[in-house]
């Protein structure tokens, strides 16, 4: 086989590898969206990031332990904890009536009031 067939032939090869690359990928993120728009559990999820491709296809930001456990709720929060016994109460220690939920730490609880006005002013 000559050289610029064998050149062309890998050429198409990888051109259509790329194509199937492509589709597969879009077909996973249009599963995982209808899975995340039809799901009774990972609501909070879902609200933060609603559209999944938007997430995938960022240009920043890295994904670590915190970010996870902040999107999936399964952290260090009062709530989830209390679920295995490993806090005595759901309940937030400084507001005392509300269960201690990702949202509530880092939009509500006064706790965290100056770590969220640092944030937005730095």
């Amino acid at each position: 086989m000559p050289n610029n067939t064998r050149k062309d032939s890998e050429y198409y090869r990888r051109r259509e590898a790329e194509r199937v690359r492509k589709v597969v990928r879009a077909e996973s993120l249009a599963k995982w969206q209808h899975e995340s728009n039809t799901a009774e559990n990972s609501r909070w999820t879902h609200r933060l990031i609603p559209i999944r491709s938007t997430w995938v296809n960022r240009k920043d930001g890295e994904v670590n332990l915190h970010l996870t456990q902040f999107l999936s709720g399964h952290g260090c929060f009062r709530k989830y904890l209390n679920r295995f016994e490993h806090a005595v109460s759901p309940l937030c220690p400084e507001c005392g009536n509300v269960d201690e939920t990702p949202k509530h730490v880092v939009f509500i609880c006064p706790w965290f009031e100056t770590v969220r006005r640092e944030d937005s002013c730095g």
